[in-house]
């Protein structure tokens, strides 16, 4: 069973092409190479549902989505955390956007992830969680994922 530095040693070097919002304080990163992700339509299914139709998406090598966590991202021009307005977080990710992975590191249940231009992205449990909750989940371009608990645990999905 890999540890959590581990299981970022994928993301080292790869760049920071896209970072969004994906539901209330949950964050989206993709690193590395973007290619395309294809999901074929589903026979079976009504023709006028979202499954019966082909879905392509670009992806990144290594995918990282924030669940139930604090989060905070620090960089030159400032920070900002999940208990932030997110109003302005896009225009805050274009400002990190092409920053490189430089290094992992987890020390006293606190991940670190480091990039070259001296961002970082912080990522701690929430304390009044139970354990079962997901703190995050790590995809690779092998669509092999990851569920990060509360208690760090790790859950080879």
């Amino acid at each position: 069973m890999p540890n959590i530095e581990e299981l970022f040693e994928a993301a080292n070097g790869l760049i920071i092409w896209d970072a969004c919002v994906s539901y209330g304080s949950a964050v989206f990163f993709e690193f590395g190479t973007p290619h395309l992700r294809v999901r074929e339509a589903l026979e079976n299914v009504n023709k006028g549902s979202r499954l019966s139709r082909r879905n392509v998406r670009v992806v990144g090598e290594f995918e990282l989505l924030t669940v139930d966590c604090y989060w905070i991202i620090e960089s030159e021009f400032g920070s900002i955390n999940s208990e932030d307005d997110l109003s302005n977080l896009n225009s805050f990710f274009n400002k990190i956007k092409g920053e490189r992975v430089s290094k992992c590191t987890f020390k006293n249940e606190v991940l670190t992830i480091s990039f070259d231009f001296g961002s970082k992205l912080i990522i701690k449990k929430l304390e009044h969680l139970d354990e079962v909750h997901s703190l995050f989940m790590i995809s690779d371009s092998n669509d092999n994922v990851i569920e990060v608990l509360n208690n760090w645990s790790i859950d080879l999905t």
